[in-house]
Parts: C-alpha cells; sequence; structure tokens
C-alpha cells in the first residue's frame, strides 16, 4: 500500500513540474518574441513564432522535459534493484545489467539517425502546417473569391501527413524493442535451464532460474521506459532547438 502511495506521489510531482516548466517557456518565448525590436519582427515569420508557441513548446513538454523526469525517476529505481539483486547474486547482477545496456544501447545507436531525421520534419512541417492555416485565413476573401482554396488545403495535408507519419514513426521505435527484447530474454534463460539441466548443478537450476526471471520481470520494463524517453528525446531535438533560439536574449 506504501508503494502505491509513492508511485501516485511521485506521478503527481512529475507532472507539476513538468506542466509547470512548460508554463515557463511558453511564456518566456511570448515575452521575447513580443518585446523584440521593430526591425526584427519585420523580418521574422509570424509562422515559426506561432509554432514555436502552440505546438513546439507542447512537443518540448511531452517529448523533452517530461522523459527526462521519467529516465531521473526511473534510473534510480533501476539502481535500487540493482543494489538489492547485487546482493543476492554479484555475478548475475552483472551480467543481467551488461547484456540489458549493451542491448539497448544498440538500439538507440541503431535508431539515432532515423530519429535526428525525424525530428527535422516534425519542426519543418509543424511551421509549414500553421503557415498554410495562417495564409489561408489571413486571405479568405480573396481565397473564396479566386477558389484558391484547393491549394492552401492540399499544402496543409502534406505537412500535417508528414509530420504525423514521422511522430508515428517515432512512436514504433520507441515501443517495438519491448518485444524484441522479452523474446531475447526469453531464448537466454531457455538456453541457461538447458545448460544447467546437462550440468551438474541441475538442483539449483529452480533458484538461479527464478533469480533471473524476477530481474527480467523488474528490469525489463524500466529499461523500456528510459529507451522509450530517450527515444523522445531524440525525435524532438529539432523542436528543442527552435524553442531554445525563442529564449536567447535579444541583443
Amino acid at each position: 500500500f506504501l508503494s502505491v502511495i509513492l508511485r501516485v506521489a511521485v506521478y503527481y510531482f512529475l507532472t507539476r513540474i513538468s506542466f509547470s516548466t512548460g508554463a515557463d517557456i511558453c511564456k518566456d518565448v511570448m515575452s521575447n518574441v513580443i518585446f523584440r525590436p521593430y526591425l526584427d519582427h519585420k523580418d521574422e515569420n509570424t509562422s515559426e513564432v506561432l509554432a514555436g508557441i502552440i505546438n513546439k513548446s507542447n512537443t518540448v513538454i511531452y517529448a523533452v522535459i517530461v522523459p527526462i523526469l521519467l529516465i531521473m525517476s526511473s534510473v534510480s529505481v533501476l539502481l535500487l534493484f540493482l543494489s538489492v539483486l547485487f546482493l543476492v547474486s554479484a555475478s548475475a547482477t552483472i551480467a543481467i545489467g551488461f547484456i540489458t545496456i549493451a542491448l539497448y544501447s544498440l538500439l538507440v545507436y541503431l535508431s539515432n539517425l532515423k530519429l535526428t531525421s525525424n525530428s527535422e520534419l516534425i519542426a519543418k512541417n509543424q511551421t509549414l502546417s500553421i503557415k498554410s492555416v495562417q495564409e489561408a485565413l489571413g486571405s479568405i476573401r480573396n481565397l473564396i473569391m479566386d477558389g484558391t482554396g484547393n491549394f492552401f488545403h492540399k499544402r496543409f495535408a502534406i505537412a500535417d501527413e508528414i509530420t504525423r507519419y514521422a511522430q508515428g514513426t517515432n512512436m514504433f521505435i520507441g515501443a517495438s524493442p519491448k518485444y524484441i527484447v522479452e523474446g531475447f530474454g526469453i531464448i537466454i534463460i531457455a538456453v541457461l535451464a538447458f545448460n544447467f539441466l546437462e550440468s551438474s548443478y541441475s538442483e539449483t537450476i529452480i533458484p538461479i532460474l527464478g533469480l533471473y526471471a524476477l530481474a527480467a520481470q523488474k528490469l525489463l520494463p524500466i529499461s523500456q521506459l528510459v529507451y522509450g524517453s530517450v527515444t523522445q528525446i531524440i525525435g524532438a531535438r529539432e523542436s528543442l532547438i527552435d524553442i531554445l533560439n525563442f529564449l536567447k536574449p535579444q541583443k
């Protein structure tokens, strides 16, 4: 019961901190924008400003701030569990920890290029979507009279579709390794069980396999959460860069 209360409290403070930070970011972006010199506004793309305040700030909240806090809380739980497991079996803990870290590190390395590319597509097309809506509404009278609505509709639809597809791809990359790692873990346990049955230590197989199964049950969800959070951060890299550019003090 105490662990349930602790988890709810951690989740509550995590969400409060995340969205309070997001609100501060949006306020600072708005402040930097409206207090810029007039000449800066003349050369500025208002679509980028709107996308930054509305879309990219939300991306930073959900795909950067929240994942970072999740990583911090997950790593603390992971280290605590590994410390307890280390007291039971140091060799098993080192082996399981090394395999888990190596496997997820390899997955991050392999997916980094695609996630970075998607982050650029998302940041670029979020701006283009806002620009299409802004231009269409800004010239709505001429748009109706000239019948050019299809142009803006098509441009918006293409930009939005690219954005959604890239976001979906990032979500798949972040979630799919769970099944790969689970399958890999089952194979390892099966191989270990077979080796123990063939050896002189067959009478100790049950507690050892139980230890490996318990470690996998506790480690894999936490490791997957950390990996998913890392992929979210990489996938939101360009949006974060755009927000940081808005937050730069004006000279």
